[in-house]
Parts: C-alpha cells; sequence; structure tokens
C-alpha cells in the first residue's frame, strides 16, 4: 500500500472479517532477553527523541520528524537508533530542515478540528507544591527581568530626540499608508476592552485632578476672602 493512501471501509471490512479467528504467529513463543532488550532500547530511543524535541523545539506533535530521524515502525533495523540528547550538530540539521516551513491554512484548519473537543495532556493532574513553588518563582523572576530590560530601554532613551533626516525617513515609509479600517462590531469591542481595563485609572486620574482643583480653590480664597 502507498504511504499516505487509506483502505477504504470496505476494504477494512473484509480485512477484519478475514483476520478474525487467526492465532498470531507469535503467540506463545518466549521472547529472549537479547530481543526484549532490543525492544526496549528501541522504544526508549524513540521516547527520548519526542521529549527532546518537544522541549527544544516546541513540536506539538513529534512523531513525524521521529519517523524521519529514527525510521518508520517497520520490521528489521531502524534507519538510524538515537540514543542520548541530540548533539549540536543534529539540533543544527533539524533547525535548518524547519527553517521557514510554513503550516498551510488548511492544515491548521485540520489540526485544529481534530483537537476541538480533546481535553488537555495536564487536565485533572494536581501539581505538587513543589512543583508550584518553582513555577511561582520561574514566572516571578522573569517578570523581574522583563521589568528590568523596560527600565534599561527607558533610560537608553532619556534626552535622545531624533534628527530632522531621520524624523523625514520615518514619515515618508509612513505616507500613503492605508489606515487599518475596523467594522462597527470590532471598534465597539475595542473600546468595550478599553473601557475595562484602563477605565478605573481614568476615573482615579480624574478624581485626582478634581479633588486638586478644589483645594486650590480653596486655597485662593483663603488668601483672597473679598475676592478682590
Amino acid at each position: 500500500m502507498r504511504r499516505g493512501s487509506h483502505h477504504t471501509p470496505q476494504a477494512k471490512a473484509k480485512i477484519s472479517a478475514a483476520l478474525k479467528g487467526r492465532v498470531s504467529p507469535n503467540m506463545g513463543k518466549p521472547m529472549s532477553a537479547e530481543t526484549k532488550a532490543k525492544i526496549s532500547a528501541s522504544k526508549r530511543a524513540r521516547a527520548a527523541l519526542s521529549a527532546t524535541l518537544r522541549e527544544h523545539y516546541g513540536f506539538k506533535h513529534a512523531a513525524p520528524v521521529v519517523r524521519q530521524i529514527v525510521g518508520p515502525k517497520t520490521k528489521g533495523p531502524p534507519k538510524r537508533t538515537v540514543t542520548g540528547p541530540l548533539t549540536a550538530e543534529h539540533k543544527a540539521k533539524i533547525s535548518a530542515a524547519r527553517m521557514g516551513h510554513k503550516t498551510s491554512a488548511e492544515t491548521r484548519a485540520k489540526i485544529g478540528a481534530a483537537g476541538i473537543g480533546r481535553p488537555g495532556p495536564r487536565k485533572g493532574v494536581q501539581l505538587s507544591a513543589e512543583t508550584k513553588a518553582r513555577i511561582s518563582a520561574s514566572k516571578r523572576a522573569a517578570a523581574a527581568k522583563k521589568r528590568e530590560h523596560a527600565m534599561r530601554i527607558s533610560l537608553a532613551l532619556v534626552g535622545r530626540t531624533l534628527t530632522p533626516e531621520h524624523r523625514a525617513k520615518i514619515g515618508a515609509t509612513q505616507r500613503g499608508k492605508p489606515k487599518p479600517t475596523h467594522s462597527p462590531e470590532t471598534k465597539a469591542k475595542m473600546s468595550a476592552t478599553h473601557t475595562k481595563r484602563w477605565g478605573h485609572i481614568k476615573k482615579e486620574r480624574r478624581s485626582a485632578a478634581a479633588k486638586k482643583a478644589r483645594a486650590t480653590l480653596l486655597l485662593r480664597e483663603s488668601q483672597n476672602p473679598w475676592g478682590g
């Protein structure tokens, strides 16, 4: 059968009917210790490679890449057996092979449809207190690093002014660009989100400004009660 092709339901039914009642040829045959060791080593290599690909490259579905590197699950020795962590050269080859690869919209739609209703792999898993503490510490460190980076950028830009030539270049690149047009529904959503996020800050600022103006007015009246 060609790779990528599929059996029709009628063909599957015929194959199932022909195999019903047939005993497996390996049934009752004990495996030798050497054979068991080979099978165990092969499965461990596949598992290690899949974990490495997911960890370093973020592959959600690493099985196709594993088959490409290690070889399909067929009889006989695999094309290549990978044990332990990947070498820098191997990582570079995988990176070069994946560089510039873009998933088509049709493939994305298929992946999305296949994942609808599927529970997450971590759903229902209870994290230990130690794991929670590690996650919390990692997120706090990342947030602190982000704030420090923003502060460095802000300090580097203090007192910096753009030259007329630089401003002219920016104006030339922006000139003639069409402005984004949003539908009324999108505008309403954006307005609601903006109000929800910054509304309380605006209220606090208006309240503070009103208090300041009232205090200024009372101070002027106290200094000049006759209004002269």
